[in-house]
This record gives structure tokens, C-alpha cells and sequence, in this order.
């Protein structure tokens, strides 16, 4: 009898293991691709729509102050995307001048190290059935 407690007892804490693993993992894939759509130097209207869908899954799994600081960095990078926009009549969109890429890359990259603090609820992950 005390055995199959303990076999019960293991395979739920396995289980559970595997669960707090699985969210934080998946916490992580969206803040990496959160970063690759910084890195990708998308347009600012590309940009803030797949960083709010990213945003919107955040906050379905519970990490909403991580959702919200991933929003203020999309509208930064709106912000700075559209100063620096130039489109055409063609629709095409011109490069910034050679003085103004040195700037624009520091702000960027200022943007990807904010992303790449962003924090994980841990009572989210923790505690994944409340």
C-alpha cells in the first residue's frame, strides 16, 4: 500500500514538474520572438501587430505586467520606426541617412535589452491551475 503512495506520489509530481517546465518555457519562446521581431527592423505597423498578438498571448497565460511592458516597448519602437520612415510615392520605404543609423541602432538596441529582461510571473508558472 505505502509503495503505490509513493508511485502515485512521484508520477504527480512529475507531472507537475513538467507543467511548471512547459510554462516557462513557452513564457521564453515569446519573449525570443518578441526580440527576432526587434531584430527583424519591421515596419512600425508590422511590428506593433505581431508584438500585440505576443502581448495578448502573454497575458493569457498570466504574465499581464510583462504584457503591458511589452506593449510600451511596441509603441517605442512605433515611435521611433515612424520618425524614421520615409515612404514614397511607390509606397516603397526609404533608409535613414548615414547620420541618423547610429542613433536608430542604439535606440533598437535598447528596446531588444528591455525585451530580453522582461520577467516571467512566477505565480503563474508556480501555481499554473489558479
Amino acid at each position: 500500500m505505502n509503495e503505490i503512495v509513493q508511485l502515485i506520489s512521484s508520477i504527480i509530481t512529475g507531472i507537475y514538474s513538467g507543467i511548471i517546465v512547459a510554462k516557462y518555457f513557452e513564457f521564453r519562446t515569446l519573449r525570443e520572438e518578441s526580440s527576432r521581431i526587434l531584430h527583424k527592423g519591421l515596419t512600425a505597423k508590422d511590428c506593433g501587430f505581431e508584438l500585440s498578438i505576443i502581448s495578448s498571448s502573454l497575458k493569457r497565460l498570466g504574465h499581464k505586467n510583462t504584457a503591458k511592458m511589452l506593449s510600451e516597448i511596441s509603441n517605442d519602437y512605433m515611435k521611433l520606426s515612424k520618425s524614421i520612415e520615409i515612404i514614397g510615392e511607390d509606397g516603397s520605404i526609404s533608409l535613414p541617412s548615414i547620420e541618423e543609423a547610429p542613433r536608430i541602432n542604439d535606440e533598437n538596441n535598447r528596446l531588444r535589452i528591455r525585451v530580453a529582461n522582461l520577467q516571467p510571473s512566477w505565480f503563474h508558472i508556480i501555481f499554473p491551475f489558479l
